[in-house]
């Protein structure tokens, strides 16, 4: 996405009939995944190399909504903000990088 644009970006990722199962799988396992409990410090002296994960999502800061009806999982970058939730065959993802939260709650009660 462009910061620098007005507005948000609306992303729907649709699966075939029947995948509500791989829905919640592909929602825990990529969409929100968590950094493992391991050191991103390079300098530590742990003698465990830095996890790639772990360093991607140093500093993201995960939380859960209510809204639209619906729970959603909220990523905190420290400036753009995503939104995930699945629906029974989609899992949407609403990028906010101008912090236009009127447009985010619009946009999330309006998606099927």
């Amino acid at each position: 996405f462009d910061p620098t644009q007005d507005g948000i970006q609306i992303e729907g990722y649709r699966l075939p009939e029947g995948g509500e199962q791989m829905t919640q799988q592909l929602l825990d396992d990529v969409f929100l995944v968590r950094p493992p409990e391991v050191s991103v410090d390079p300098d530590a002296d742990s003698g465990e190399a830095v996890d790639d994960v772990a360093a991607m999502l140093s500093g993201v800061v995960f939380g859960e909504e209510e809204i639209g009806g619906r729970s959603v999982t909220t990523l905190d970058f420290g400036g753009p903000r995503q939104y995930i939730f699945g629906s029974a065959d989609t899992i949407w993802v609403v990028t906010d990088p101008m912090g236009e939260r009127a447009l985010v709650e619009e946009a999330i009660e309006s998606l099927p």
